[in-house]
């Protein structure tokens, strides 16, 4: 099967943990029309690992598997080098009524057996000009297992994965003419609503509360 990393909203994760930063971003404007974007920056010799694996390969950053973007929408996909990292940048931009759909169906690739539970994404069209986005994230599911045969091969694993997942992020932020409620941060002026987890606050407390949840008003 063949795999891709490059992922909407609701596909949130790849298939190695630990080794990856997210920020996911969606922005509407008073006229209606919105940006998603979403950048993920991966480790480069992780990544050069996972794609020398011949029986189950997968890509990184790949815009033909861009496949499910619906009539109204523009999708751009950028690939660079930063540091020790492989950096994608997925932007789609159309009317936020026709991107809320798209988000609420999981984005705009295909997601894997492995990511497809990771976390469960719904936007809400509750009329009126209102959104409801609501992102609940399961860590085991995110995370996988990590351990292996015997205590002190689970312990290996956790330090290596602890090493590994050290000042790594996933955030998402939505910007919006009024935010009208939220569990995220909100911004001083009342129009941005944000939320990050540490990555290996997913792996160290798999049973948290790992939610956002954000009600938004697209009129002026």
């Amino acid at each position: 099967m063949r795999k891709s990393l490059v992922v909407g909203t609701a596909a949130v994760l790849p298939l190695l943990a630990g080794c990856f930063d997210l920020n996911q971003s969606l922005e509407v404007g008073a006229d209606g029309q919105a940006v998603m974007r979403m950048e993920m920056a991966m480790d480069s010799s992780v990544l050069a690992l996972a794609g020398a694996n011949q029986e189950d390969p997968f890509t990184f950053c790949d815009e033909e598997e861009m496949t499910d973007v619906p009539e109204g929408v523009t999708v751009e996909v950028e690939r660079s080098t930063s540091d020790t990292d492989e950096v994608c940048v997925v932007t789609a931009t159309g009317p936020i009524e026709t991107i809320a759909v798209a988000m609420a169906n999981g984005g705009f690739a295909p997601q894997t057996e492995e990511t497809a539970g990771a976390s469960e994404v719904t936007m809400t069209d509750e009329g009126d000009g209102v959104y409801a986005f609501d992102m609940r994230l399961d860590a085991g599911e995110a995370m996988g297992e990590a351990g292996g045969e015997g205590a002190e091969m689970e312990a290996a694993m956790m330090q290596m994965m602890l090493q590994f997942t050290a000042g790594r992020t996933l955030q998402w932020s939505i910007t919006a003419p009024e935010i009208i409620e939220t569990t995220g941060a909100l911004s001083d002026d009342g129009k941005t609503a944000s939320y990050s987890v540490a990555l290996s606050d997913l792996l160290t407390m798999p049973e948290g509360d790992y939610s956002f949840f954000v009600r938004f008003d697209t009129t002026p």
